[in-house]
């Protein structure tokens, strides 16, 4: 299942690969894994036996304490049997990553044009702009990063609208104090508690606060009413 002459021709170090995991058996797999070792053996001749394949995962295995080897271990597989270079087979990732590079790449960052160009360098602003067919002076400049952003919404510098919007009921509260601006809600927002704890930060939940809520049966709506609780739930970290 090993493509030696892409191997050969096209990588290096592969000894020293095979080397480090010639322990790693079927049977240690199986029981690092949990997954029964005749499923890995099928998985693996699955893909070494495939005239083409594309290997393409997200973020789940990069966000792991082992994320870096099992990335590199996918690139290995790729590699090992030649999948890569070639019309219908590949590596990839799904990740946030991805997009924010397609977006920089296409000129959407605020101090950026596409290509990795720099929005303030008169070259780049020139080639850019014969390229798109517009005027030089019609490229904005340099706009705000997010953190400066949020700096300017508190010097007052950029204004939002101050609601918030339920897009079921198509109803508008005040984004400060939670009251009813338009539309049919019957009542403004319930407050929650925000707190610190260790490094985190938290926030009560309905039930913790003591507040009414509604559970939606089949047969209707039952109203009712939950002691608070001592834990707490997390809200972010």
């Amino acid at each position: 299942m090993l493509d030696h002459d892409f191997i050969d021709n096209y990588t290096s170090g592969f000894d020293m690969t095979i080397d480090a995991v010639k322990d790693y058996t079927l049977e240690w797999a199986e029981e690092v894994t949990g997954i029964k070792k005749e499923k890995i053996k099928e998985a693996a001749e699955l893909w070494g036996k495939a005239k083409t394949s594309f290997l393409l995962h997200a973020r789940g295995i990069e966000h792991h304490s082992k994320g870096v080897d099992n990335v590199l271990g996918c690139i290995n597989l790729v590699l090992a049997t030649g999948r890569i270079g070639k019309p219908y087979c590949g590596y990839g990732t799904i990740t946030g990553q991805g997009n924010g590079q397609g977006g920089r790449e296409h000129g959407h960052k605020c101090d950026q044009l596409p290509g990795n160009r720099d929005i303030e360098n008169p070259e780049h602003r020139k080639y850019i702009s014969e390229v798109w067919g517009i005027d030089e002076k019609d490229l904005p400049g340099k706009g705000l990063s997010a953190y400066e952003i949020i700096e300017a919404i508190h010097r007052g510098e950029i204004k939002g609208s101050g609601k918030i919007e339920c897009p079921c009921h198509k109803g508008f509260f005040d984004a400060m104090t939670g009251e009813v601006l338009e539309g049919p809600p019957p009542r403004a927002l319930p407050k929650l508690e925000v707190f610190f704890k260790d490094s985190g930060v938290f926030v009560k939940s309905f039930q913790e606060a003591g507040l009414v809520g509604c559970i939606i049966y089949q047969k209707g709506i039952e109203v009712h009413k939950k002691r608070p609780k001592q834990e707490f739930r997390s809200f972010f970290i």
